[in-house]
């Protein structure tokens, strides 16, 4: 079998430089806050200040959600969001849904989060990456697991895609 290599224009070197963090004698439990349980992987703990801030995205996301805030969700969505449900309507065998920017913030407005808020609502995001003006997350709930994308825009970060799964006992918490 060939060894793998880099495609055309692509640089080696970057491939092969330790992390910052790691340089300056970091650890991944440094960058933990184990209270919150938040975590920053290497790429977002390059950029603590667009992960904190994607952090504070997701938090409007679901916190405006579970509270029932619109302004806290249209915060956070951009325009042209695609939200996708896995498992929600098993009669769909297969198919994706499609969740729209309005219709969330709709039913954000309209307390449909408030009727899925447990007593225990714990909210894990876990900053997977940072690339320039780019992101992806993960959002763990008592209710929901989801894995997020999100984009830099003159507004601040917001969530352009994400696909989500009710967690058990929640399957069907749209």
């Amino acid at each position: 079998m060939a060894p793998l290599s880099l495609a055309a224009g692509w640089d080696q070197a970057l491939f092969e430089q330790e992390p910052s963090w790691i340089a300056a004698g970091a650890t991944i439990d440094a960058l933990c806050e184990p209270s919150s349980r938040r975590v920053l992987s290497r790429s977002a703990a390059k950029d603590v200040e667009a992960a904190r801030a994607i952090e504070r995205t997701l938090l409007d996301y679901f916190e405006g959600w579970f509270d029932g805030d619109a302004a806290r969700m249209k915060r956070a969505l951009h325009p042209e969001l695609a939200k996708r449900p896995r498992g929600v309507d098993p009669s769909l065998a297969g198919r994706l849904g499609t969740i729209t920017a309005q219709e969330m913030i709709e039913a954000t407005a309209a307390g449909v989060g408030k009727t899925r808020d447990v007593p225990d609502r714990r909210i894990e995001v876990d900053v997977v990456d940072v690339f320039g003006d780019i992101g992806s997350a993960t959002v763990r709930s008592a209710v929901y697991y989801e894995y997020v994308h999100l984009a830099r825009t003159r507004d601040g970060w917001k969530i352009v895609n994400t696909l989500w799964q009710g967690m058990k006992g929640h399957e069907q918490s749209t």
